[in-house]
């Protein structure tokens, strides 16, 4: 196969991104050109680089939703990039698949065949661009928020701290803090009480009667 394929890696852990890396690198073929440990960088990376390959975990912070949602964003906003998606959660591979993931392999997979994997989505036609979404209404250009990312707002709204979230919604205190990162990144605001203040305002917070 002539060409080197220009590779972006994305997974919430350092160990699943540097063991990818690290397999990936030693192939004459493959780059490892970006690496995202959140949604939202990875999105900003895919953007920038136009990878040829961007190889995506699904279970994001706890939230199973969140991988899918972004393969359909990436699908329709960086059409040649494809994205092949990696889980241990087997009940994710077809929604994976129905999203735009070219490919949908758990991480068990044997290193040799995720290698010919990818080699095989990277021969793959170019994917035709999907259709454009309907005309948004005049909101701020803000990104969709997860189910897990508006319980983190409200809480926000609520006054809570890092800790406080996490020990609210039973996840680590790391784990709460990337979740408000994202929020921050994709609301386009600087800190807690801006998010909070365009939560209100876009109808994300339900507001007490």
């Amino acid at each position: 196969m002539e060409g080197t394929m220009r590779i972006v890696i994305a997974d919430d852990t350092d160990i699943a991104r540097e063991g990818l890396a690290r397999i990936l690198a030693a192939e004459a073929d493959m780059e490892i050109v970006g690496e995202g440990a959140t949604l939202h960088e990875t999105i900003r990376k895919v953007r920038e680089l136009c990878p040829d390959i961007l190889i995506l975990d699904l279970m994001w912070f706890d939230d199973e939703r969140a991988g899918i949602e972004a393969i359909r964003r990436l699908a329709r906003e960086v059409p040649e990039t494809k994205i092949i998606a990696i889980t241990i959660y087997p009940h994710l591979i077809e929604p994976a698949r129905n999203a735009g993931a070219l490919a949908a392999l758990t991480k068990e997979v044997p290193k040799r065949q995720l290698i010919e994997e990818i080699r095989s989505v990277y021969a793959l036609p170019p994917s035709p661009p999907l259709a454009p979404p309907p005309t948004p209404s005049p909101t701020p250009p803000v990104e969709e928020l997860t189910e897990r990312e508006r319980e983190v707002l409200a809480l926000l709204a609520g006054g809570k701290t890092d800790r406080e979230i996490a020990k609210k919604l039973g996840i680590a205190e790391s784990t709460a803090k990337n979740h408000v990162g994202n929020i921050l990144g994709k609301l386009n605001v600087p800190n807690r009480a801006a998010a909070v203040a365009v939560g209100y305002e876009l109808g994300l917070i339900p507001r007490s009667p």
